[in-house]
């Protein structure tokens, strides 16, 4: 019945979980430390440094002109290519 099934299911998550000695989402597993040198917890946090490094992007007049001259360039491309489908129906 679906009752039974239910159960079985229910009893399957429970006996993996106990396997695992934590919790099946990964969002719910402890934070690994950053300094532990164990090469199977591969989730670290990060360290502050890397955010440092990132460079803010700033909305400019070139770069506007750049990606509106790349899509105008898609746009060319995507005629092109129609038209040779097109020509290979023929």
């Amino acid at each position: 019945t679906v009752r039974e099934v239910i159960s079985e299911v229910y009893q399957y998550w429970i006996n993996k979980r106990s396997k695992l000695r934590k919790p099946l989402l990964r969002k719910y597993w402890p934070v690994t430390s950053a300094n532990d040198t164990n090469p199977h917890l591969v989730f670290r946090p990060r360290e502050k440094e890397k955010y440092k490094l990132r460079k803010k992007r700033m909305n400019d007049m070139e770069a506007f002109r750049k990606i509106k001259r790349l899509r105008h360039d898609f746009v060319r491309l995507r005629s092109v290519a129609d038209l040779v489908v097109r020509r290979e129906k023929l």
